[in-house]
């Protein structure tokens, strides 16, 4: 599918009312900037066919100075409107973006209290003096959390179950609103790369308006965002996990009344949904981000490949050219 069928569906199912990039302004912008940038390169090869000593097609003009250095102008101004959809759009992304963030966040943090108040998380102050009183050192504080969970099990297996349940569901609800953030996201990010590796491509630099690359959107994945997905993902782990143990010790106790109970409610029990994660548009702009902040790699090659590679492509080592980011 296309990518722009693509973000025209993704902004007819949002019902939120999100901005999102102007991709066909973008595009109708570098439209008019490489039609004149034809006519200018036609005009300038002309002069050049010229003062080589050959003959001008039949009809066609002697372009002059001040025709080519209005042609620049031009392209130059036509550049410049395309830079403004960008730093426009840009800026109400990002102003969404970290309005869904203050959203997600409450959500987040009711989540790992109820997680801790069913047994699966435990505060840090609590591990620590947990780990000084025990005759046994363990590995690390997950053990300690693990281990307490299996005791839970083995003491109430019905309650234990419950509560899990409790959280499973509240837990996939939780994880609609950042799936869809991070869908959100993704498709930003891949409409400004492909965009803007498609000016680099067309439009030589003489005619930028501002120094490029311009890799502005990569303020988009933002070290918040990065990280309410890194929590939720380690949330449906943890809860995974409680469940594998709760199977597992399930069969090891003896049958009664409340271990039976507990069985029926793991039966009808719904499935944990895991978040899908930051896409690969925003982890390539993570890979890149990564190398940049390295003090050695400062550098960066020519070449659109380099400037705004493709998600999946190995990471480029940005050494050659001083990077000016816009």
């Amino acid at each position: 599918m296309r990518f722009g069928r693509k973000l025209a569906l993704q902004v007819t199912s949002d019902q939120s009312g999100a901005p999102y990039l102007s991709h066909k302004a973008m595009k109708e912008a570098i439209n008019k900037t490489v039609r004149d940038l034809r006519l200018y390169q036609s005009r300038s090869q002309s002069l050049e066919n010229f003062k080589a000593g050959m003959v001008l097609p039949e009809g066609e003009a002697l372009p002059t100075a001040d025709e080519l250095a209005r042609l620049e102008e031009q392209i130059k101004e036509l550049d410049k409107e395309l830079f403004s959809i960008v730093e426009e759009d840009l800026e109400k992304i990002f102003v969404h973006i970290r309005q869904m963030e203050g959203f997600i966040e409450p959500g987040l943090s009711q989540l790992q209290e109820q997680a801790m108040r069913c047994g699966l998380l435990m505060e840090e102050a609590l591990l620590k003096n947990l780990q000084d009183i025990l005759p046994v050192a363990l590995e690390s504080p997950a053990e300690i959390c693990q281990r307490l969970i299996e005791i839970r099990i083995m003491q109430d297996p019905l309650a234990m179950i419950m509560g899990i349940q409790e959280l499973i569901v509240n837990y996939n609800g939780f994880l609609e609103h950042v799936d869809e953030h991070t869908q959100y996201l993704e498709i930003n990010v891949a409409g400004f790369r492909k965009l803007l590796k498609r000016h680099e491509k067309q439009v030589p630099h003489m005619f930028h308006p501002s120094k490029t690359p311009c890799l502005g959107f990569h303020k988009l994945v933002t070290k918040s965002s990065r990280q309410l997905v890194e929590i939720t993902n380690m949330l449906g782990q943890i809860i995974s996990d409680a469940t594998e143990r709760f199977d597992k010790l399930l069969t090891k106790l003896p049958s009664s009344e409340q271990t039976q109970a507990a069985a029926r409610e793991r039966q009808q029990m719904v499935t944990l949904n895991m978040p899908k994660g930051l896409g690969p548009e925003c982890q390539m702009v993570l890979q890149i981000q990564a190398q940049l902040q390295e003090p050695v790699q400062t550098m960066i090659p020519t070449g659109t490949d380099f400037l705004y590679p493709k998600p999946n492509a190995q990471a480029p080592v940005f050494k050659g050219k001083q990077l000016d980011v816009f």
